[in-house]
């Protein structure tokens, strides 16, 4: 068979449909086991036992970070060639910043009960308890409480993994005109960025106190020369 074991995985699904003027350019989420994908939503693997990747991966890859340098490089394709071409961390499992990103990506993804088993994989890592098999879905449904976990995700990205600024991460969310314009719609003002910037400034007084800093045992996949011109716009634009 073609597929192999891939429909029997866990694995990231992109979608590959992309414009820069899109609401986000890049999407990614986490394919159940037994769920055939299309021409549209490439897939992603990695090798058994380090399924925990996903998380951090994930938690990169739907950042308006990341989305911020993705849409420099699309027109209207996602390709692996475009995906393998971005700045993607390489985090050791033992990471403080994996710590804090999985157990948040894990809330917001497993919010079906096929999810249940990649779920109670991970609660073995310490990040999340385990649930049983037949129990309610573990993740986070509630709309707000979402918000508020992408929030801190975004904020974990930008503060700890892209080391961005506030005026930076506040020029980047800025760039995404639909979102905003969504959020003023609904909620009568731009209640991602308010979020996002109220939880980077938390993280930030609470890094102030001393936490752990891995910023220079992560290896990104490009160097750093090659991350640095879509990073410099941020820069060059205060």
């Amino acid at each position: 068979m073609k597929l192999g074991d891939r429909p029997f995985r866990y694995r990231i699904g992109f979608c590959d449909v992309a414009s820069p003027t899109n609401e986000r350019s890049l999407v990614a989420a986490l394919l159940p086991k037994t769920c055939v994908s299309g021409d549209k939503v490439p897939t992603i693997t990695f090798p058994t036992g380090y399924d925990w990747v996903c998380l951090p991966w994930l938690a990169v890859a739907n950042s308006f970070c990341m989305d911020f340098i993705a849409r420099k490089k699309v027109s209207l394709k996602m390709s692996y060639t475009l995906m393998d071409s971005l700045p993607f961390p390489r985090l050791s499992i033992d990471d403080h910043r994996v710590a804090e990103l999985a157990p948040r990506v894990l809330q917001l993804t497993c919010t079906g009960r096929e999810m249940i088993p990649f779920w109670n994989t991970m609660a073995a890592h310490g990040w999340v308890e385990p649930v049983p098999e037949s129990a309610p879905p573990p993740g986070i449904s509630d709309p707000e409480h979402r918000l508020q976990l992408i929030a801190e995700i975004e904020a974990i990205v930008a503060h700890d993994i892209f080391s961005l600024t506030a005026d930076e991460l506040d020029y980047v969310l800025e760039t995404f005109p639909t979102v905003k314009r969504r959020d003023i719609q609904r909620f009568g003002d731009y209640r991602t960025k308010l979020l996002i910037l109220d939880a980077y400034r938390t993280l930030q007084s609470l890094s102030n106190t001393g936490a752990p800093d891995d910023s220079d045992t992560a290896q990104v996949r490009q160097p750093q020369s090659d991350v640095s011109p879509a990073l410099n716009m941020l820069h060059n634009s205060n």
